[in-house]
C-alpha cells in the first residue's frame, strides 16, 4: 500500500525511479518492524532492554554501593602498583572478557586449534546447541566468533576447576568481573571496612555523591549501546535465507508497484 500511494501513476507517473525508491521503502519498512518487534520482545522477556540502565540518584546509593566501588577503586590502584591480587576464583576474566582481544595469544591459538579439530558435524551440532539454549531460530544465528568465545570459556572454567591461572593481557579483567563481596578477599574487605569506619559522616556522603557518578558513567555507557545493539541484530537476522528469500519478494513486489504506471 506504501508502495502504491507514493509511486503510482497519479504521484510520480511511476517509472524505475519510483519503484527503486519503493524497493527502499519496503526494505526500510521491514527494518523497522523488526526494530520494534525486537524491543517488544526485549520488554516482555527481560522486563526492558538488556543495556537500558535507568539513571540513579544519591538516595539508591547504598552503603553495600559505596563499599563495592571503594573496593574495586581499591583493588585497582593495587593493580597499577604491580601486585598480583589472590583471586579466588579464576574464572572470574570471563564475565567481562571479548573474544579474542582479552584472552593470552597462546590460548587463542589452542581454543582456534581445538575448533579446527573438530569436524562439520560437531561444528554445527555446537552451535544448534548454542542457538536452542538461547532460543534462536536456527544455528545460522550463531556466528562463529560467538561459538568461539563460548568455546573459549568452556576451556578457561575447565582449566580454573584444576587451579590453572591463564596469564591474561589485562590483570584488571579480575576486577572487572568480580562480585562484591564474596570474589574479594578477606585481607581487601579488612582494608575496605577499616577505611569506612574511619571517615566522618560528611567524607561517607562525599564517597555516596562519587559512587554514584561512577554508576551514572556506567548507565549512560550502557544506555547509548543500546540503539546499536537492536540495530545490530536486525542487520545480523537479515543474513538468513529465508529472511534474503522475503526480502527480495518485498523488494519485487514494492519495485513493480511504484514502476507501474497503472
Amino acid at each position: 500500500y506504501g508502495a502504491r500511494l507514493g509511486g503510482d501513476a497519479q504521484t510520480t507517473g511511476g517509472g524505475a525511479i519510483a519503484g527503486l525508491m519503493a524497493g527502499c521503502m519496503a526494505i526500510l519498512a521491514i527494518g523497522v518492524g523488526k526494530y520494534i518487534a525486537l524491543n517488544l520482545i526485549f520488554e516482555r522477556d527481560f522486563g526492558g532492554h538488556p543495556f537500558k540502565v535507568e539513571s540513579a540518584s544519591v538516595y539508591d546509593m547504598s552503603e553495600e554501593d559505596v563499599l563495592a566501588n571503594m573496593t574495586f577503586e581499591l583493588v585497582r590502584g593495587r593493580i597499577d602498583a604491580g601486585e598480583s591480587i589472590e583471586w579466588s576464583d579464576l574464572s572470574l576474566p570471563i564475565v567481562v572478557a571479548e573474544w579474542p582481544d582479552d584472552y593470552p595469544e597462546s590460548f587463542q591459538n589452542e581454543v582456534y586449534a581445538a575448533w579446527d579439530a573438530m569436524d562439520d558435524r560437531d561444528q554445527l551440532r555446537f552451535r544448534r546447541d548454542l542457538s536452542n539454549e538461547f532460543g534462536l531460530n536456527s544455528y545460522r544465528d550463531v556466528d562463529v566468533d560467538w561459538a568461539l568465545q563460548v568455546l573459549a570459556d568452556e576451556m578457561v572454567m575447565d582449566r580454573a576447576s584444576m587451579g590453572e591461572r591463564l596469564d591474561w593481557p589485562n590483570p584488571h579483567l579480575f576486577n572487572e568481573g568480580a562480585f562484591w563481596p564474596d570474589d574479594y578477599n578477606e585481607d581487601i574487605l579488612n582494608e575496605v571496612y577499616a577505611q569506612w569506619d574511619a571517615m566522618s559522616e560528611q567524607e561517607r556522603e562525599s564517597r555516596r555523591y562519587q559512587t554514584l557518578d561512577t554508576y551514572n558513567e556506567v548507565a549512560e555507557e550502557l544506555s547509548s549501546m543500546q540503539g546499536d545493539f537492536t540495530l545490530q541484530i536486525v542487520i545480523e537476522s537479515f543474513k538468513h535465507p529465508f529472511q534474503v528469500v522475503f526480502a527480495l519478494f518485498a523488494v519485487g513486489t514494492a519495485y513493480w508497484v511504484g514502476n507501474s504506471d497503472t
